[in-house]
């Protein structure tokens, strides 16, 4: 039996017998669903000059179909739901509350819009964003759980420059408090579904999800996309970061590697 400890997600982690680990796609990927049609126009891909700070956007838990309707989540009770750092309380397997076991998939094909829930008044600060949905599928026969905060999830983007090696494209947003971590328990043949943002720009390259879930990372199959290559900087105040602390990799990126990182190191060196 596995021991769980604590669950604390940003400077913390959840504690217990597993190591942090990085899991690639397996193969044999499961058939995605679906998402019946919103009946919005759809805007065009964001343009962006530099690392773009993120909160992926979760939109709830799904049974395994194909096809899903964006405003019928499964319901869920407290029994679900794990929050704010409190103790973890096996019940009868402590080893069904892990974070690993899961798979990430992308639907590149299908872009769909996401507009932020806002009071009418305000909506003009935040137009409607093409998002790509990212789904995080259980096909284990265990319960298993994903981490976040807030409304959102620990995931950025991730893009291949032209020495073909793997550079973020986003980052983390900045926290305003350290409240509302979560975690929410995965049934088997239950999926979660969160947005990333789609790009535009003249660079053809593969872009790929990273998530962090807790101890374990997962790092999605990569698909088509386009950026422009300003995405690889990292804004002045992130390599004062990374300058400062080295290790702000692991909670800006989730330990993907910014250009910045490089010159960094080589001036230390």
């Amino acid at each position: 039996m596995k021991c769980l400890g604590w669950l604390l997600m940003g400077g913390i982690s959840l504690t217990g017998c597993q190591r942090a680990s990085e899991r690639l796609p397996e193969q044999g990927p499961t058939q995605l669903p679906r998402i019946r049609a919103q009946g919005t126009s759809m805007p065009p891909p964001l343009r962006q000059d530099s690392i773009l700070g993120v909160w992926p956007h979760f939109v709830g838990r799904f049974a395994l179909a194909d096809s899903l309707v964006l405003t019928h989540p499964l319901a869920s009770n407290e029994a679900d739901w794990l929050r704010d750092f409190g103790p973890i309380q096996a019940t009868q397997d402590s080893a069904t509350l892990s974070t690993d076991g899961l798979e990430l998939r992308v639907d590149a094909q299908r872009p769909l819009v996401y507009q932020k829930a806002v009071p009418p008044e305000v909506r003009a600060r935040f137009p409607a964003q093409r998002v790509l949905p990212v789904y995080v599928v259980n096909t284990s026969p265990s319960t298993k759980l994903l981490a976040g905060k807030d409304s959102w999830v620990f995931a950025i983007q991730e893009a291949q420059d032209r020495q073909g090696q793997w550079r973020p494209i986003e980052s983390r947003g900045f926290d305003f408090c350290g409240n509302g971590h979560w975690l929410l328990k995965l049934k088997p043949r239950q999926l979660a579904l969160f947005f990333v943002q789609q790009y535009a720009g003249p660079f053809a390259t593969r872009l790929r999800v990273r998530l962090q879930n807790g101890e374990s990372r997962y790092v999605s199959a990569p698909y088509p996309g386009h950026i422009r290559e300003q995405q690889f900087l990292a804004p002045a105040e992130q390599v004062a970061q990374l300058r400062d602390n080295p290790a702000a990799i692991n909670w800006l990126y989730y330990g993907a590697e910014p250009v910045a990182a490089d010159s960094l190191e080589a001036q230390r060196e």
